[in-house]
This record gives structure tokens, sequence and C-alpha cells, in this order.
């Protein structure tokens, strides 16, 4: 086998794969949902499962979701969440294993695990802006900080891997 082929075998991502992690990276750094590069890491991120949408991101009425209970919500929100799952998982894998990832390489899925955590636990930080604007107390322990600490460290605290 050639090294070029060993080199590929043994690479963290492919080039494929490095175009979604690099949309990842970008929707986690805060790419304006009011603007069009938004919706356009959305559909590289997704590639053939995006579903095209107004120009900037959006609630709308008119959505169809593919959850019932969230009419109007950008049908490619759940589409991201359920990628970022399985790509999280397979890179911590990959990680874990004997690939070696470059320092871009790790940042970028630091990106990618900003953006899970975001999506796993977005509703439980809205939950808590949202009492606080209603003047209710925020101080208080949160029930999800556990897992929320042990997702963290699950994802960025991988033995031999330096972040």
């Amino acid at each position: 086998m050639s090294s070029a082929n060993t080199a590929r075998r043994n690479a963290f991502v492919s080039d494929g794969e490095r175009e979604v992690l690099r949309a990842f990276e970008r929707l986690s750094l805060g790419a304006n949902p009011f603007l069009p590069e938004r919706v356009e890491a959305e559909a590289r991120a997704l590639g053939s499962d995006f579903v095209k949408t107004a120009q900037v991101w959006h609630v709308d009425a008119e959505l169809v979701s593919s959850d019932p209970a969230l009419p109007g919500l950008n049908p490619n929100v759940p589409r991201l969440g359920a990628l970022a799952e399985r790509f999280t998982a397979q890179l911590r894998e990959r990680l874990a294993g004997s690939v070696r990832a470059r320092r871009d390489e790790l940042l970028e899925y630091e990106g990618l695990v900003r953006y899970l955590l975001y999506w796993r636990y977005e509703n439980h930080w809205l939950r808590l802006l949202l009492q606080a604007a209603q003047g209710k107390a925020t101080t208080g322990r949160m029930a999800v900080w556990p897992r929320f600490v042990a997702d963290v460290r699950h994802f960025l605290e991988i033995p031999g891997i330096e972040m």
C-alpha cells in the first residue's frame, strides 16, 4: 500500500467530511441567522438533505416542520441536529482510536461539539433566559448541568488528545 493510501486511510476526516465540519464550525461561531451566510452554512453541512427555505433564517408559519409540535421551524434545524449527533459521535470515536487530527481539524471539531451542545441544551438555556425576562430567580441549580458537564468532558476530554 502506498504512503498516500495509508495517509488517506488514517486521515481524521475525508475531504467531504471536512466541508461538513467547517460548515458546523461556521454555524457554531455565530453565523448571523439574519444573513444568507447562515443558510449557506446549513446547505454546506446538509448537502443533498438541505431543504431550500428563505434566504435568511426565521420562523415562518408557512413552513412545515418535521416536528408537528414545532410549526414554522426551519426544517433544516432538526436535520442539522441529527447530523451533528451522528457526526460528533463518529469523530470522537476516531479521536479515541488510533487516528490523529491536525490542530486545525481539532479546532473545527470543537466547533462541531459547540453546535451539538447548543442543539442538545438550547431549550434549557432558553427557559433560563425566559425566567430572567419574567423577573424570576435564575440563580438556582440547573438539573441538566451534570449531564451538560458530562457531555463536555466526553467530547472534549479525550485521553491523549490536547484540545
